[in-house]
């Protein structure tokens, strides 16, 4: 994520800061709509399932090994 871009990043330990940027883009929510694209756009090429996926059992076998990734998928 990249702060204005495709979202806001604010501090997590700071709940004012969080409440503030989520007042501003309720208020502005008209000048958001490229960044809401561009969020959009950024969930649908990084993290729709037929990409995701196949990354996410890589790390696995990468982690576990390929037998411990299988006995995992096969225990669900």
């Amino acid at each position: 994520m990249r702060d204005g871009h495709n979202g806001f990043l604010v501090d997590f330990f700071s709940p004012d800061k969080i409440a503030a940027q989520v007042v501003d883009a309720v208020r502005h929510r008209d000048a958001l709509e490229d960044m809401r694209r561009n969020a959009r756009n950024t969930i649908l090429g990084r993290y729709d399932l037929a990409t995701c996926l196949p990354r996410q059992l890589d790390f696995l076998h990468a982690v576990c090994g390929r037998d411990a990734a299988a006995a995992a998928g096969a225990a669900a």
